[in-house]
């Protein structure tokens, strides 16, 4: 998702507290790398004196590493992985899974299939920040940070959908809420629209059969 159109920057682009992240994911690869799935930030930049010059991260990365899916909140802090890491491990490929996770400006929380998985209290940096939005990456869907993409990992190993960006946390009642309206009805988008996100990428387009070549 491009910052700007026509030279007009988009304030929306930016993912602020309190937000919510909801996709369905189906992994092909249990054994690669960090495995980005929506991403804003996570580049390193140089910190101030505050930090000792160190590079820090800010933004947010929702992801696959090898046999787990992660939530990470980025906050600048000196040690780029210092904050607590959400985790959902022994996954299984050619599996659907549905993933939300959330952040309502203290609480990082992540849900698979409309149950609760696991949640922490965001790390606290030298400004007393908990979280530090990314004001210069572009939001980035199956693949890592922008500058450069192999330093926050490679293109994702599987298959997205319906991917959503909320602009509050949203609780457990409407996350299983959007489950079940996939497993037991034709209701999906519905669903999710009804709860008013930011985005709604719904990833049905048909699959690539050509790649254009380079040279034309």
């Amino acid at each position: 998702v491009p910052r700007t159109t026509n030279g007009v920057f988009n304030p929306a682009t930016t993912i602020q507290a309190p937000f919510t992240i909801e996709l369905w994911a189906m992994t092909t690869n249990l054994t690669a790398g960090l495995r980005p799935m929506v991403t804003q930030g996570r580049s390193s930049v140089m910190g101030d004196a505050s930090i000792g010059y160190n590079n820090a991260f800010a933004g947010f990365g929702l992801g696959q590493y090898q046999g787990f899916f992660y939530f990470q909140l980025y906050c600048t802090n000196a040690n780029a992985n210092g904050g607590p890491e959400l985790d959902m491990k022994n996954i299984a490929i050619n599996t659907w899974y549905h993933i939300a996770v959330t952040f309502d400006g203290t609480t990082e929380t992540m849900y698979s299939n409309g149950v609760y998985v696991t949640s922490a209290t965001a790390s606290i940096n030298t400004a007393g920040l908990r979280y530090v939005p990314d004001l210069v990456n572009p939001l980035i869907i199956g693949s890592g940070n922008a500058v450069p993409t192999g330093s926050g990992g490679t293109e994702w190993s599987g298959v997205l959908s319906e991917v959503a960006i909320y602009p509050t946390a949203l609780d457990q009642t409407h996350i299983a809420n959007h489950y079940a309206a996939a497993t037991t009805s034709d209701n999906y988008a519905a669903a999710v629209q009804a709860d008013s996100p930011s985005y709604f990428f719904r990833m049905n387009e048909p699959a690539l059969t050509s790649y254009p070549s380079p040279s034309s």
